[in-house]
């Protein structure tokens, strides 16, 4: 007659109806290791359009600053006899004066990407001037000096074709000497 062997004391013995359920808790943490990875790919995704997207709005950013500094180191863009609140704009824009050049050399952009740039005069139409350093009002023979101040706008376009947008306003201040207006 043989007997029955007994469990080793230390050592688990596993009943029959316990066998399925290691595989049961194996398939469970697959299953939340692949939920994990699967959310750790999108945001992923996520953050590298969001990176390429800041690249695009920087870039139109940098050349609506280029088109605006240009615009800006013309003084032909700033008649004084210019009314307050008119604009010089492209000769393709409606505004008081279409007769803006076309955009300064140097800032391509593709066709599909709309750009408008525009030069206001602002009011009032001549404010006095703050006081001059002293090398400057001594060598000028005007008696005094005025302010006339400019905006200059630049608005580039591309968010239909995904090259981003960007809107860039410049402040100019031009110096004007009081006896010569």
């Amino acid at each position: 007659m043989s007997r029955a062997r007994e469990p080793t004391p230390g050592v688990y013995a596993a009943g029959r109806d316990e066998l399925g359920y290691i595989l049961f808790l194996v398939m469970l943490f697959l299953l939340l290791l692949g939920v994990i990875a699967g959310t750790v790919l999108r945001l992923s995704a996520l953050e590298f359009r969001m990176a390429g997207n800041e690249q695009v709005r920087e870039q139109a950013l940098q050349q609506a600053r280029g088109i605006a500094r240009a615009l800006a180191s013309n003084p032909v863009h700033f008649p004084l006899d210019l009314a307050v609140g008119d604009s010089l704009c492209p000769e393709t824009a409606a505004c008081a004066r279409p007769v803006l050049a076309a955009a300064p050399a140097g800032n391509s952009l593709p066709e599909e990407v709309s750009l408008d740039y525009r030069v206001t005069r602002l009011g009032p139409l001549l404010a006095p001037a703050p006081a001059l350093r002293l090398q400057q009002a001594e060598v000028s023979g005007a008696t005094g000096w005025r302010l006339a101040s400019y905006e200059v706008q630049v608005v580039i376009e591309g968010t239909q074709v995904g090259l981003g947008s960007a809107r860039v306003a410049q402040g100019v201040a031009l110096l004007v000497p009081a006896d010569g207006v």
